[in-house]
């Protein structure tokens, strides 16, 4: 792809800045899960893909999809050069796909379960007979984690609750503010995106049980020169104030370099199937 080609690529994508700096003579795609709507997620991840194009001479395409299923379909079909993808997806598909991890989110992820700040609702239990509304059927945090923490408070998933599926976590925060349902499946990085007037009408019923945080990957295809690079200079974003600003305003606090066997633990989780 030219220049000018990856420039009207990320154009497209919200109008904003240009994210190619050529040293690297090839247009890698970055694809990024879509746990925000499109408008927020590109006006969230452009400036950071932007920086990192200035910092390395590689040139990025921010990319995603309409919804969290079909990025994941994608992911396995190997279409993206650079993924920032749900661990699952990762350990059960990325290395069939050819991706390998490189660096992940510092800490642990969790699930939460949201309901509104004058809602009743005091514990998991109480969601018996209740709405709940989750980002994805394949939303690792919002929904995977989530529903292992509802069968853990005694829950049965087909009986016990109405569960509904909507394209992000956004989607699911807003089922609640709206009444349309009683709680909602989330993770804290998109929990605390949310406008703070938002936020304010929200309460955090319950968090799961940490795991493995999300993967940033390359496919086998990226020279291993573009990936190191990368990989430096992600991780190298919160040592000065603009990265961490960046890093701010898409929820992380730090990236840290990554090996494949950091996800054992979600490969354990894996081995039992998503709750249905």
């Amino acid at each position: 792809m030219t220049t000018k080609a990856a420039r009207t690529v990320c154009l497209a994508a919200m109008g904003l800045l240009s994210c190619a700096w050529p040293v690297f003579g090839e247009t890698y795609s970055f694809g990024v899960v879509p746990q925000e709507n499109l408008a927020v997620l590109s006006r969230l991840w452009l400036p950071l893909l932007d920086v990192l194009a200035q910092k390395t001479g590689v040139k990025i395409q921010f990319e995603t999809a309409p919804s969290i299923e079909e990025f994941n379909a994608r992911c396995r079909q190997g279409r993206y050069d650079f993924i920032y993808v749900n661990p699952y997806v990762y350990v059960q598909d990325g290395r069939a796909a050819g991706y390998a991890a490189f660096a992940r989110e510092a800490g642990r992820m969790h699930g939460i379960l949201v309901v509104a700040r004058k809602s009743p609702i005091r514990r998991v239990a109480d969601l018996k007979g209740k709405r709940i509304a989750f980002p994805d059927p394949q939303s690792f945090g919002g929904t995977f984690l989530n529903k292992q923490l509802l069968k853990a408070s005694g829950l049965d998933l087909e009986r016990d609750v109405s569960v509904s599926y909507l394209s992000s976590h956004d989607d699911a925060y807003q089922a609640v503010l709206n009444g349309l349902s009683d709680a909602a499946g989330g993770v804290p990085r998109t929990f605390g995106l949310l406008p703070p007037q938002a936020r304010a009408r929200l309460r955090v019923l319950a968090r799961t049980p940490g795991v493995t945080t999300l993967p940033f990957a390359a496919q086998r295809r990226v020279p291993a020169a573009a990936v190191e690079s990368v990989a430096r200079a992600l991780t190298g974003l919160a040592d000065d104030e603009r990265g961490r600003k960046l890093l701010e305003a898409v929820g992380i606090k730090r990236i840290v370099r990554a090996a494949d066997a950091d996800w054992d633990d979600v490969r354990r989780l894996a081995a039992g199937g998503f709750a249905r």
